[in-house]
């Protein structure tokens, strides 16, 4: 299980001690004193704030969450993450569910001192959980996209055969159209490329034609009568071929493949 980015960096200020608690603030003279605005008799450091103070105690106590330690007043915050890291092989998750509740309680603290509502302890939990259930379901979310992404990888013609890919972009900015393209031999060795710029086209179907148009010029130029164009326009491919027209408001990307002269 893995902890939101936000998370982190504040259990990596909390480990170097540079949070923006009262007492932190305090010594460094941005406020008059560093008493804990709950209890109103101790200093507020960080573990006061994340252990021992009775708002900290009263999250603590709802969160099901038993430490197999007993944290001492005089422990750093770092004291403590260096106890769990110990036994997070035992407890599996221990030391991500203590992040995420002290997060809860540094966050709820901030609401408050911003003119926010104070939450009991019961809902500073249920918010925690809320933002580690949301960032679990996104990996799995973004896991499982990766696995059903088609990976399209580059495949050499047949012997004695040779290759032409090309793509275009359009500029929008500088009302240009940029053109790329390269021709391999079977053994995937280059044996000529290209990129240029060329007149202003505003939609990505009329690029690519024009990238095959000039690419089909290419090849000619350094001598090749016959290869396989390839892009990742379908419209193109159909057009080439004869196969039909397709909309140009809804063009369909896919690697395609065309074997012809380069006469036509």
């Amino acid at each position: 299980m893995k902890v939101p980015n936000k998370v982190k960096h504040f259990t990596w200020k909390a480990c170097r001690n540079i949070l923006a608690t009262k007492e932190n603030l305090w010594r460094r003279k941005v406020t008059q004193e560093g008493m804990c605005e709950e209890c109103g008799d101790t200093i507020e450091s960080a573990s006061h704030l994340f252990w021992f103070c009775k708002q900290a105690q009263a999250v603590w106590s709802h969160s099901k969450l038993v430490l197999p330690f007993t944290i001492s007043q005089s422990w750093e915050f770092i004291d403590v993450m260096g106890q769990l890291l110990k036994w997070k092989d035992v407890y599996l998750d221990i030391m991500e569910r203590a992040m995420m509740i002290c997060w809860g309680i540094w966050r709820n603290r901030n609401e408050v001192k911003h003119g926010g509502k104070r939450k009991t302890g019961v809902a500073v939990i249920k918010c925690s959980h809320y933002s580690l259930e949301f960032q679990t379901a996104n990996e799995v979310r973004s896991k499982q996209e990766a696995l059903t992404r088609e990976v399209v990888r580059w495949t050499a013609p047949k012997h004695g055969q040779y290759k032409v890919n090309c793509d275009a972009a359009v500029f929008t900015r500088s009302r240009e159209v940029g053109f790329g393209m390269i021709i391999r031999d079977c053994a995937g060795l280059v044996i000529a490329a290209l990129s240029k710029k060329g007149i202003s086209l505003s939609r990505a179907v009329e690029a690519e034609a024009k990238a095959m148009e000039v690419v089909v010029q290419f090849a000619k130029d350094v001598g090749i009568r016959e290869a396989i164009f390839e892009g990742d326009l379908l419209i193109v491919s159909g057009a080439v071929q004869g196969g039909g027209d397709v909309p140009s408001s809804n063009p369909k990307h896919c690697l395609w493949h065309y074997t012809g002269t380069s006469d036509f």
